[in-house]
């Protein structure tokens, strides 16, 4: 199993990637992307991600960190991914998944001031990370929780559970593969 040389590097680069994946497709050039990991003093995107319940983001209704988030040009986030580098339990991803749920917005911090978005019924969530191959806690996800979660009812205008999926694999690189997968299918770019 893998161990990332330092915590979120793996998450950064993906933020990058999706950035200049979107970023060259002329449908989605003018889409937003914020990841939570990486140098601020070289780019501009790598901010937190704060997920909210309310119209202002502030530390009693702070409720989620998000690692990426991608924002239409309307300000509706269209989706946001939660990714867990090191192997974790079912358990940490449920929280990582409820905690975002609940939220109803989101802000980012852009050059000292918080920018605000709003989640629709159309905004996705994506929970990805490494789970090891011994045991059952694979199966476990795919078969008994993501079923289950996508058959809960969602909260006023919060993200819908039967929008959100998990991408895991055993190393976090495969995991980041699986995720670019995800995000081509998603965001389909038309030569």
């Amino acid at each position: 199993m893998d161990t990332p040389a330092r915590q979120g590097q793996n998450t950064g680069a993906f933020g990058k990637w999706l950035t200049a994946y979107l970023k060259d497709a002329a449908a989605f050039r003018d889409f937003e992307v914020y990841y939570d990991h990486g140098d601020t003093a070289v780019d501009a995107n790598v901010v937190a991600v704060k997920g909210f319940c309310g119209t202002v983001v502030t530390n009693l209704n702070r409720l989620a960190d998000v690692d990426v988030i991608v924002v239409a040009p309307n300000g509706n986030v269209c989706l946001l991914i939660e990714i867990e580098e090191r192997p974790s339990s079912p358990k940490k991803y449920l929280g990582s998944m409820l905690a975002t749920l609940i939220c109803d917005r989101f802000a980012v911090r852009i050059s000292g001031s918080q920018r605000y978005f709003t989640v629709s019924d159309k905004t996705s969530l994506i929970v990805a990370g490494v789970v090891p191959a011994a045991g059952h806690r694979l199966q476990k996800i795919e078969a008994v929780i993501l079923p289950r979660i996508r058959q809960l009812g969602g909260l006023p205008g919060a993200i819908p559970p039967a929008n959100v999926d998990f991408v895991f694999s055993e190393t976090i690189q495969s995991t980041i593969e699986k995720l670019r997968t995800v995000i081509a299918r998603l965001f389909p770019v038309v030569p």
